[in-house]
């Protein structure tokens, strides 16, 4: 398989993102809830500030792991990453 340098340098910002458990948790969790996690949500499920939740979501967004919506006054985050998608799955082949 040919792997080029910049497939390798994106993936490997991709594992720097998912490297922090608190963004493998949130990453995790809205693979559980494809339909999307508010901020809200996203806290209530982890026991972290908001503002701790808002940063990790701005990492995980500038690495196109995360997409969000607006929905009225609510904003919706949701996995959107096919191939973090793909490490989800198989990290929990090794639970």
């Amino acid at each position: 398989m040919d792997f080029n340098q910049q497939f390798i340098s994106e993936y490997a910002d991709v594992f720097k993102a998912l490297s922090h458990p608190i963004r493998l948790c949130i990453v995790t969790g809205l693979y559980d809830h494809p339909e999307g996690m508010n901020v809200s949500s996203i806290q209530g499920c982890m026991q972290i500030s908001q503002s701790s939740v808002s940063q990790h979501l701005r990492i995980l967004k500038q690495y196109d792991i995360l997409d969000s919506e607006r929905h009225g006054t609510e904003i919706k985050y949701l996995l959107s990453n096919e191939g973090v998608k793909r490490i989800i799955e198989l990290l929990r082949e090794f639970e």
